[in-house]
């Protein structure tokens, strides 16, 4: 059984801390603001009804592309607010920022009509500079192809590497011809214009959920404009001062055996799926001699033709780890690649999680290019031969040489410091999450006097508002941050039933 526990930290354990706490930022990362963010309605593209449409606000926000020169030139996010069910709402909103780096969120608001959250206040959604909707717009390229590449390609790692590489040169000469300026698409960068934002729609406050790399934006809003914020949701937590390039090899190797743990410890899973770790790695090592080569047929979603190697099954079963309804299929895919079971894979793919085919790549990879090569520099892997070593030659991990020419820009590596607040925040991690690993809770958790964390029992890398019982207390959070809160039913989730038969999958017991 998983300990769930509250945990409060006590105030010596900030004797030990660095002293760069909520409000004290670096000098330079106070913005000047003698700029005065621009605000136009615009027509929204939801496919709604007019009456649901009558409850979004659809707009564009117009930002300094750099903060330092107000002058120069601006770029046009997307906002979307999605009005409270309450005639007398709370005056502080919830904003929604989107994970990834590269992640849009703009498009989520009309999911949210006939959410719970509307009872009592307004909800906000954007996109990010260079996301979805939101300016500037480039390498499109670069994001159709780099999930095609890193699935179906086929190609050796060196191979891989060469053709993700020629696809970053591509995208650095559209982003040159453009005068894209990359050093301002970053962390600081979203933060700042999340208060553009604030102060354009004139709340005094407001509550902050951030999901996945949303979290790591949060938390640097707490870090450099800690006032206007009521309350912090971490869904899916990304510290700052967490080294590991997402995917992590160590990470995702972790999960996998921990998952398959479980299957062998279930008597139904073990004995139709045995020896599963066995047969990864044979799986793996027979990919990457022999690749699986696939004829699709004429689908929109896949390529005709597909060729799946080592690199191509791995990021398979990371991709379904991810999601507690696919994480379930984990142990049936291992059985299935190793049968080499065509029509198994070839439905089994487009329901994997695909939102990194709609990530903008090139935002992405000048966020963590900036952020995390400051801190991952001379970093090792397990050793020669390793798992670890493995995983990272097939895409686990960073690729210096991708970072080397998208850009030069590196972060001051005093921003990396942990955030240190007494803002209410809850923390919640999924327990098999391979994208931000359980572990970086309590990494987030140490230096927030205020914050409470929930593990949540067979989670991936899921948001928090998909289980009845970490919703309501979600709920509960936001009425009131300072309470603490009752995470008793974490206990009463229920847990994995493991899915070893095709037919559930694809079948008639769908």
């Amino acid at each position: 059984m998983i300990n769930h526990i509250i945990k409060t930290i006590t105030a010596l354990t900030f004797l030990m801390l660095p002293a760069f706490v909520a409000g004290q930022e670096v000098a330079e990362e106070k913005t000047a603001w003698n700029y005065t963010p621009i605000f136009e309605e615009k027509l929204c593209p939801f496919e709604a009804t007019p009456e649901q449409l009558s409850q979004i606000r659809c707009s564009w926000l117009t930002v300094p592309e750099n903060r330092d020169k107000p002058d120069g030139r601006t770029l046009k996010l997307a906002v979307a607010v999605v009005s409270s069910l309450s005639e007398n709402p709370e005056p502080d909103p919830l904003v929604y920022i989107p994970g990834g780096p590269g992640t849009a969120g703009f498009h989520l608001a009309d999911g949210f009509l006939s959410s719970e959250f509307r009872n009592e206040r307004e909800l906000i959604f954007f996109d990010p500079r260079g996301v979805g909707l939101s300016d500037p717009k480039a390498c499109t390229d670069l994001t159709r192809n780099w999930w095609n590449a890193s699935y179906f390609s086929g190609s050796e790692p060196d191979e891989l590497r060469q053709e993700k590489l020629i696809l970053v040169n591509r995208c650095k000469k559209e982003i040159e011809e453009k005068n894209i300026d990359l050093s301002q698409f970053n962390t600081a960068a979203n933060v700042h214009d999340l208060e553009y934002l604030r102060k354009a729609l004139g709340y005094e406050q407001w509550n902050l959920w951030g999901r996945s790399y949303g979290s790591r934006v949060a938390l640097e809003a707490m870090r450099i404009f800690p006032d206007p914020i009521r309350s912090v949701v971490l869904d899916g937590p990304s510290p700052p001062n967490v080294t590991k390039w997402t995917p992590d090899a160590g990470n995702f190797l972790d999960i996998l055996n921990h998952r398959l743990a479980d299957c062998k410890s279930d008597p139904q899973c073990n004995a139709v799926l045995p020896n599963l770790r066995v047969k990864f790695w044979s799986t793996f090592h027979s990919l990457k001699e022999d690749p699986w080569i696939i004829e699709t047929g004429d689908r929109e979603i896949l390529p005709q033709l597909i060729v799946l190697s080592e690199a191509s099954f791995a990021f398979a079963i990371y991709s379904a780890l991810n999601r507690i309804q696919t994480s379930a299929m984990v142990p049936l895919m291992i059985d299935r690649f190793t049968e080499r079971d065509e029509s198994f894979i070839i439905n089994l793919l487009p329901r994997l999680d695909r939102s990194s085919e709609r990530r903008s790549w090139w935002v992405h990879l000048s966020v963590n290019c900036f952020e995390k090569l400051a801190i991952t520099e001379g970093e090792t892997s397990g050793g020669s031969g390793s798992e670890i070593e493995l995983l990272e030659e097939v895409g686990f991990g960073r690729d210096d040489r991708i970072c080397d020419t998208l850009h030069p820009y590196r972060i001051d590596p005093v921003h990396l410091e942990p955030v240190v607040s007494d803002i209410p925040v809850l923390i919640l991690a999924g327990e098999y999450d391979p994208a931000t690993h359980r572990s970086y809770g309590w990494i987030t958790h140490e230096t927030l006097s205020r914050s409470q964390l929930a593990e949540i029992p067979g989670a991936g890398h899921d948001s928090a508002a998909l289980f009845p019982c970490t919703l309501n207390f979600f709920k509960r959070f936001l009425d009131d941050p300072d309470a603490e809160l009752d995470m008793t039913c974490l206990e009463t989730m229920p847990r994995t039933v493991f899915v070893t038969d095709p037919a559930v999958v694809f079948g008639s017991r769908n």
